[in-house]
């Protein structure tokens, strides 16, 4: 059995520029050093995947490679893994992430690779692959505060009935597609 600081000793053997005053900054910021020195394995998921996180966050990397980083965690710490993803990034640091939490890689992505059964389906950034996603009507009109009729619906495009104050016009709309929008295109397309 090993503690999270066995384990940071280890991966340091490995990383330059990296120090355990390092780790236990971010352990401390995660509000988990107090369980640096516990057997890892008994610890909750959570709490596993913060002293993790804890050490391959800490010090100045320039690249990062997480699989399901938010996984097991609750939402004050998805924030405080967050904030410290977004710090990283202001800084340079290039993070590549896995997730099925596609709301959550929609968030923090810059770049996307869309991948399904090993095959990559599509890639870019928003703007590239929002062209590639099918977007449900209701999803708009649930966001409107005005009486909305729709016409027609194909594809991206809609063409709407907006009644305000009582008068209507006729409106073209284009919607943007989310990551999921694409996701689920892409694998249609397959």
């Amino acid at each position: 059995m090993c503690t999270a600081t066995d384990m940071y000793n280890e991966y340091s053997l490995y990383i330059d520029d990296h120090s355990l005053s390092d780790f236990r900054k971010m352990a401390e910021e995660f509000e988990c050093l107090h369980l640096a020195n516990h057997y890892f394995n008994k610890k909750s998921k959570g709490q596993q995947r913060l002293l993790m996180l804890s050490i391959v966050l800490s010090g100045q990397p320039s690249l990062v490679i997480l699989d399901e980083p938010m996984e097991g965690l609750d939402p004050m710490n998805v924030r405080k893994v967050r904030k410290r993803m977004n710090s990283l990034k202001r800084e340079g640091c290039t993070i590549l992430q896995s997730s099925h939490r596609i709301h959550e890689a929609e968030r923090q992505g810059g770049r996307y690779l869309i991948i399904h059964d090993g095959h990559i389906c599509s890639e870019g950034d928003m703007a590239d692959i929002q062209k590639l996603g099918r977007i449900p009507i209701t999803k708009f009109v649930e966001s409107m505060n005005e009486t909305v009729n729709t016409i027609c619906k194909i594809d991206d495009y809609v063409l709407i009935d907006r009644i305000e104050n009582g008068h209507s016009s006729l409106e073209e709309i284009v919607l943007p597609a989310t990551l999921e929008d694409v996701y689920i295109a892409s694998l249609e397309q397959r």
